[in-house]
């Protein structure tokens, strides 16, 4: 009688157990939450095509110019690119622009609107005034034609000096006889004056490469 007595308390104390564990599932809260937040290590690739990151998050690209302003310190770009709708080709700020911020805080900083990034480079003192130009070709959702854009650092400012159009490195073979390194389409003659190496398209849709020649201004 005795042992019978115990098996059956045995037995409530485990049912009662169960009970309490299934009413402590019931009254627990599964729900995750999971803090909005941007890690310091991006995908910049992620950010550039998707719709769920805010407007103000840009992927960082970064090119090393050498020495810009000849103070013998080889001088860094940081390339803010502007985050894109990819499904509707556009920009989250309206403008596509994109941001270009030097090392060392002694070069200005500029921008150029219509540019989803680029490559950017040194163009070389092209009038001899002891700091280098630097030249960008911007890319774009769609199209292998481009500009091929100068800038000269003058008054503390990045001003346009030379705009030509060219067709984008990625988008034709090395050995097609339009193809041009960028760096190669730029000939300094003097100081008064510099070319540019172009792709042109004359009257029968022929396309050729043909120097397109610019002045300096004071």
């Amino acid at each position: 009688m005795l042992c019978l007595t115990v098996k059956l308390l045995n037995k409530i104390l485990l049912i009662s157990s169960v009970i309490g564990l299934i009413s402590c599932q019931e009254n627990a809260d599964t729900s995750q939450v999971i803090p909005k937040t941007t890690d310091a290590v991006i995908d910049s690739t992620r950010f550039m095509t998707s719709d769920e990151v805010e407007s103000y998050i840009y992927p960082i690209d970064t090119v090393v110019l050498g020495d810009i302003n000849s103070d013998k310190i080889s001088d860094t770009v940081f390339i803010n690119e502007p985050s894109i709708i990819e499904e509707e080709m556009t920009c989250r700020d309206d403008v596509c622009k994109t941001q270009f911020i030097f090392s060392g805080g002694k070069i200005p900083s500029f921008g150029r609107e219509q540019a989803l990034g680029g490559v950017i480079g040194n163009a070389g003192d092209l009038d001899d005034d002891g700091i280098c130009e630097i030249y960008f070709v911007p890319d774009w959702f769609t199209s292998s034609w481009t500009a091929f854009v100068i800038y000269r650092l003058s008054n503390n400012e990045w001003k346009e000096i030379a705009n030509a159009s060219v067709r984008r490195e990625d988008w034709v073979d090395e050995k097609d006889k339009l193809y041009l390194p960028y760096q190669k389409r730029i000939a300094k003659h003097n100081k008064e004056y510099f070319e540019l190496i172009e792709n042109v398209m004359d009257d029968e849709g022929n396309e050729h490469l043909f120097p397109k020649k610019f002045y300096f201004t004071k």
